[in-house]
């Protein structure tokens, strides 16, 4: 009797021990938040997107992914730190320059000139052959600064 508790103690140990091993691959968590992401469960997406930055605070895919789910939301303030802090971790990642100067140049009580013709400028000049280049060009004609 006591060897078998012993034994069954040990195999615990040893599953929170694997367990406890992998917490640190978020491939599962970017997996699982991507299949929530793609099905519009944005909450549960954001939940494993956060549990991937709790291990990788600086992962800039987590970042840009909540940034586009609090938008969604309608959380703008929020969707417009987290695309921020992707552009502090990755100065070239296109796409959170975009989101950004979207928007700041059509979101009111964001709307900001200055710094939508700032995103719309880096967003082109890290992407030269984007599909949105007309787009942001007759933008930043109209309203853009210097």
């Amino acid at each position: 009797m006591k060897i078998s508790r012993v034994l069954t103690f040990s195999g615990i140990i040893i599953i929170l021990l694997f367990f406890c091993g992998c917490s640190h691959d978020v491939s599962f968590y970017r997996k699982t938040g991507d299949v929530y992401y793609k099905n519009g469960a944005y909450e549960k997406a954001e939940t494993e997107y956060k549990k991937i930055l709790k291990h990788y605070p600086k992962d800039r895919d987590a970042h840009f992914k909540l940034g586009v789910i609090y938008y969604k939301k309608g959380l703008i303030e929020k969707s417009l730190l987290e695309f921020m802090e992707v552009t502090s971790i990755d100065p070239k990642y296109s796409k959170a320059y975009y989101n950004m100067g979207t928007i700041f140049s059509s979101r009111d009580p964001y709307f900001d000139a200055q710094k939508a013709t700032f995103c719309f400028q880096k967003y082109l000049e890290l992407e030269p052959a984007t599909s949105h280049r007309e787009k942001i060009e007759l933008w930043l004609a109209k309203y853009g600064t210097k």
